[in-house]
Formats: structure tokens, C-alpha cells, sequence
């Protein structure tokens, strides 16, 4: 009997028994599957690291011409300027050339070729990347931490706007680029500090910090003061597009009333940005780069002729919606008593007184002369242009 009794104990303990065996089962493969899981994964990351490594060229040459924009014979002359650079002064200077970027921005492609090739001297940090892409027109110089008091961002910038961009713009390539090695080997061999300064900008260490906050102070006086006289000008704008609009000026008479308005204006807008761009020059480390390229192309043009037209039809209808006029146009005559009240003898008074990617083993051409980094860092320092 008693045997019976334990045969049935067994019995209705066995189902639980299983259970409990198939959910360790399911615990133990969840583990396996986890820890299959986590190794792909790192596996999967590793291999993206080494993917991203392998996109920047290893180089093994001081200049490498993937681009294919310097002759075989210009290549072994510039190699051998920047060999004896680097015996003189150890300091090593590395071009690169390349098609384009793919989409990346120069800044992050040359600091990343910089670290990978670690260029210039562990303990000196004294490298310096001449990185050029072709068809993206863009040119940076990347510069070492232990070179960036001497070769500053400003004095790069102004090495690639005076001597690669004027003739890369002509594809005259060997040129601008002998030219930017002479003037940075200059720099490099006398490494004074107080020269470059000087090279960068004469004037600027000349002045002291309270000189340039009292100067920056009388500017934005002669600023606030334009800027007032320029509100009162522009309410002749405003009145000349409501004149139009509700049929008070024929389009000949606005034409002539808003060329007569805009010589002053023009007159006026000058004291406006010559003080804030000579506050921006005295006070911070400005980008002449970016001035030149808004001034040598004319979309600032229709910037500045948006910035005039657009809010002044904006405020005319506004006005004209306050004071319930109507719309309509009038191509024959002006009204002559509209014109004399907004347009006259105060209008002409106010004109009068305003008035005053490649790797290293694709192929490109190069010297025999071969390139090994001696584990130099960039910080980030140098400049970048475009032609």
C-alpha cells in the first residue's frame, strides 16, 4: 500500500518536475542566443571601425597626387622641398590630392587623415596636412598642435586666399600649391611667434584692449545713429509702394521716387556695415574667407534688395488695410498732391542730409620619396577655402 501511495506522489510531482525542465531549457538556449547576439554585434562593430579607418588613405609618400593635377616631374620637386624642410626643422608637411570628398566635410576628412597617418613627431605634434579635393574645389590646411601658434587659423586662411585661390581658379594647381609651400616653410623655419602674428594681421597687435572696446563703442554710436536715420528714410519706401498700390503713383513716378530714395539709403546703409564689419576686424578673429566669397558673388545682391522691397510691400499693405483704402492701379498720372505731401520738400531734405577619397594605393602619381608619421596629433587647427 504504501508503495502505491508513492507511485502516485511520483506520478502528479512528475508533470511540475517537467515543466520546470522545459522553462531551464528555454532559459539556458534565451542565455546561448544572448551571448551569440552580443558577439555579432561586436564582431559587426569592429568590422564598421575597421570600414571607417579604411575610408581615409594610408599614406607612405609626402605627396600623394590621386587627383592626378601635378605632373611626374612637379611632384619630385615639390618632394624635395619638403624633405629638406623636414631635415632642417623636423616639421613635416604632407600634400594630398584627391577627387572629392564624398559628401563628407573637409574639416572632419583632413583631421581624420591626420590622425590615421599620425603626420609630425609624437612629442612635437609638428605636422601639417595640405589636403586638396578636385571636384568639390575645396582646399584645407590642417596644422598640428605644437604648429598652431605659429601657423594660426587666420594666417592659413590668408595663405589660401592669396595664394591657392587665385590659381586654382585658373588651374594653374602646381603653382598655388608651391606657392603655399613656400610661404609655409617661411613661417615654419623662422617659427617666430611675434612674425606670424605680424604676417596675420599688423595692425591688430598693435592695439590694446581698451583701445579696441573705446573704438568699438564710438562705432556702435555712429551704428545706433545710422540706424535711425535709416528707419526715417525707409517710411519713404513704404509710402512709395502704398502710392502704387492705390493707384496714387503711376509706375513711372514710383520708379523714379524709389531710385531717388535709394541713393540715400545706400549712403546711409554704409554706415551701418563699415562700423559693424571694423568692430568684427578689431575685436574677434573674423573670417576675411567668407567676405570675400559674399562679395564675389552677386547673391548678396538679392538679399539686399529682398531685405529692402520685401518688408516695405509687407508695412505698405498693412497701412493701406488701416486706413481702409482701395486697391487699384493707375497707369497714366500721379496724384501731384500725394506726391507733394509725402514725397516733397521733407523727402528731398532728408536725401540731401543722409547723402552727406582615395587610399595611398590606388593610383596617383608621387616621388620615391616615402612618408612615415611619428605619431603627431591635429587639434582641429588650420583653415579651409574653396575656388
Amino acid at each position: 500500500m504504501a508503495y502505491v501511495v508513492r507511485r502516485l506522489q511520483y506520478k502528479k510531482r512528475l508533470p511540475i518536475s517537467f515543466d520546470i525542465f522545459k522553462k531551464l531549457q528555454a532559459i539556458n538556449l534565451l542565455k546561448r542566443i544572448s551571448i551569440k547576439n552580443l558577439l555579432t554585434t561586436l564582431l559587426l562593430f569592429l568590422a564598421t571601425i575597421g570600414v571607417a579607418q579604411d575610408h581615409y588613405p594610408v599614406l607612405d609618400r609626402i605627396v600623394t597626387d590621386n587627383a592626378q593635377i601635378l605632373t611626374e616631374a612637379q611632384v619630385q620637386l615639390l618632394s624635395f622641398n619638403l624633405e629638406a624642410l623636414e631635415t632642417e626643422t623636423s616639421n613635416q608637411l604632407i600634400i594630398l590630392t584627391i577627387e572629392d570628398l564624398n559628401n563628407e566635410p573637409i574639416e572632419d576628412y583632413a583631421y581624420k587623415t591626420f590622425e590615421v597617418n599620425k603626420i609630425g613627431q609624437k612629442n612635437k605634434d609638428n605636422g601639417i596636412l595640405l589636403l586638396i579635393a578636385k571636384e568639390d574645389k575645396k582646399v584645407r590646411i590642417e596644422v598640428g598642435y605644437g604648429l598652431e601658434e605659429y601657423l594660426t587659423d587666420a594666417l592659413a586662411s590668408r595663405i589660401i586666399r592669396e595664394q591657392i585661390v587665385p590659381e586654382f581658379r585658373k588651374e594653374n594647381y602646381y603653382t598655388g600649391i608651391n606657392n603655399t609651400i613656400e610661404t609655409i616653410i617661411t613661417v615654419l623655419k623662422n617659427q617666430d611667434k611675434a612674425q606670424g602674428q605680424g604676417l596675420e594681421n599688423e595692425q591688430e597687435s598693435n592695439l590694446s584692449p581698451i583701445f579696441k572696446i573705446l573704438i568699438s563703442l564710438v562705432l556702435l554710436i555712429i551704428v545706433v545713429i545710422a540706424s535711425i536715420i535709416f528707419k526715417f528714410i525707409y517710411q519713404f519706401i513704404i509710402e512709395a509702394f502704398r502710392g502704387l498700390f492705390i493707384g496714387k503713383l503711376n509706375p513711372k513716378d514710383f520708379l523714379i521716387e524709389i531710385l531717388q530714395i535709394l541713393v540715400p539709403l545706400i549712403c546711409n546703409l554704409a554706415f551701418i556695415c563699415i562700423p559693424l564689419i571694423t568692430i568684427a576686424v578689431i575685436t574677434i578673429d573674423f573670417d576675411y574667407e567668407r567676405l570675400e566669397y559674399f562679395l564675389n558673388y552677386l547673391y548678396w545682391l538679392y538679399v539686399f534688395l529682398g531685405f529692402l522691397f520685401i518688408p516695405a510691400i509687407v508695412f505698405s499693405m498693412l497701412k493701406i488695410n488701416r486706413l481702409n483704402e482701395s486697391y487699384r492701379l493707375n497707369i497714366y498720372a500721379s496724384d501731384e498732391a500725394f506726391k507733394s505731401n509725402i514725397f516733397g520738400n521733407s523727402a528731398r531734405g532728408s536725401s540731401n542730409s543722409s547723402s552727406s577619397s582615395y587610399s595611398s594605393s590606388g593610383n596617383f602619381k608621387s616621388s620615391s620619396s616615402s612618408f612615415s608619421g611619428g605619431g603627431g596629433r591635429s587639434g582641429g587647427g588650420g583653415a579651409s577655402g574653396s575656388w
